[in-house]
């Protein structure tokens, strides 16, 4: 399997599979992915986000382009990342961060696939 994560929390380095992604927008598409290349895009796209400093920000401004990310792993944990429109992405409960357009456009494409493969 090509989707890994390493844990780590006061033991020995574990291996987490990402075994889905639940994915929801605020214009109500839903769905959740389990076929490895999806998978892999998602994953590849959070990893090369490079969140460069933290926001204050109004989330009503953003709350119609919002998309969540539930990733759920092997052993049962989960990630979850809220992304606003193409700007700023926070993980879990953490703070929010800013992120480079460009690279929340990508975020895009990787959905428009996802849909049309989902017929939605």
């Amino acid at each position: 399997l090509s989707v890994t994560g390493i844990l780590v929390q006061g033991g020995p380095p574990q291996i987490r599979v990402v075994t889905s992604i639940q994915i929801e927008t605020t214009a109500a598409d839903q769905c959740t992915v389990t076929d490895q290349e999806t998978m892999s895009a998602v994953m590849q796209y959070l990893r090369r986000l490079d969140p460069y400093i933290t926001a204050e920000i109004d989330e009503e401004t953003f709350r119609a382009d919002t998309t969540h990310f539930t990733v759920t792993y092997s052993d049962g944990g989960y990630t979850h990342y809220t992304q606003l429109y193409t700007d700023y992405l926070k993980t879990d409960n953490g703070p929010w961060k800013k992120i480079d357009p460009e690279d929340g456009i990508r975020l895009w494409g990787i959905l428009a696939c996802i849909w049309e493969a989902d017929g939605i």
